[in-house]
């Protein structure tokens, strides 16, 4: 796992235990889903979109998603 793969999975699953503050919890693992894959959708003309990357993101948003939960 390198770091960019550790950096997507963090960005999810702050962003899903933030926005769950004032949202519902499934509302924050969306979010965090959707900026993930905006993300990607930008860099297919910005940069390397990555299904990989998209992967991550997805793994960073349930974990946030569980860390709101608990």
């Amino acid at each position: 796992m390198t770091r960019d793969d550790l950096l997507h999975i963090e960005t999810c699953a702050i962003i899903a235990i933030v926005v769950s503050i004032v949202l519902p919890w499934w509302a924050g693992g969306l979010v965090a889903l959707l900026a993930g894959a905006g993300k990607e959708l930008w860099d297919i003309r910005h940069g390397v979109a990555s299904w990989k990357d998209l992967l991550y993101d997805l793994a960073g948003s349930i974990l946030g998603t569980i860390i709101t939960l608990l």
